[in-house]
């Protein structure tokens, strides 16, 4: 019992995050539309009141205006976003620097050109 509860807080949560559920309220605005225009006409028409836009119902007004709100907070917050890497006066590059082989302490360990043993050692 346990497990389905957070499993239905996890796909709610996601519902929620990918903006699925204005996609669901307005499943359900359609249905009730549906229901209320079947009873006064036929369903062929009903289904043309319904999906035709000239008469939202409120829910339909509310998933709108709902939508448009979430997308204009997304945009300012890409607009107030600010890249401080961006900002910096100057960039600073430094050039590679030179290695002289010569320096390296171990260099003759390191330029050894004798083959391994055969056959190769076998570890049990």
């Amino acid at each position: 019992m346990r497990t389905r509860l957070i499993q239905l807080g996890v796909a709610l949560a996601l519902i929620g995050a990918i903006g699925a559920h204005w996609a669901l309220l307005q499943t359900v605005a359609w249905t009730g539309m549906l229901l209320s225009y079947s009873r006064e006409a036929t369903l062929a028409e009903a289904v043309v009141r319904t999906f035709n836009g000239r008469s939202p119902c409120k829910l339909c007004l509310e998933v709108r205006d709902g939508k448009k709100a979430e997308r204009q907070s997304e945009f300012h917050k890409l607009e107030t976003k600010t890249d401080y890497w961006l900002l910096s006066a100057s960039l600073l590059l430094f050039p590679p620097q030179v290695v002289s082989l010569s320096s390296f302490p171990g260099l003759p360990a390191l330029l050894r050109f004798e083959s391994p043993p055969i056959p190769p050692p076998r570890f049990a």
